[in-house]
């Protein structure tokens, strides 16, 4: 319940107005980027990682905000996490697949 709540706030933000640089759009940005992640398998551990992992974190944190496909980011989200197929790979519009590629092998 409280993913499909959020994620209708996410979309009412993206369809009421584009997000600029205040907090709702942050918040957008980072929620979207989380979904991303697991919906994409991606599960850090909750131990200390390396440096140039924790530089990976803060740099996909920085490419999120700073994106302009948020709206369609959303859309494959919330289509993907029904569709295993689509999950397993990370869409090519996303400015973070690298990263992300590299973070879906950490152990």
């Amino acid at each position: 319940m409280w993913a499909s709540s959020r994620l209708d706030g996410v979309a009412c933000i993206l369809a009421t107005r584009q997000p600029g640089p205040g907090l709702d759009a942050f918040q957008t940005r980072i929620y979207l980027r989380r979904r991303m992640m697991r919906v994409s398998g991606i599960d850090l551990p909750k131990r200390r990682l390396s440096d140039s992992l924790e530089s990976d974190i803060r740099d996909s944190m920085i490419n999120c905000h700073k994106c302009n496909r948020a709206a369609e980011c959303l859309t494959w989200v919330t289509g993907a996490a029904n569709r295993a197929a689509d999950a397993a790979t990370i869409p090519k519009f996303c400015v973070n697949r690298e990263i992300f590629e590299r973070l879906k092998t950490v152990r």
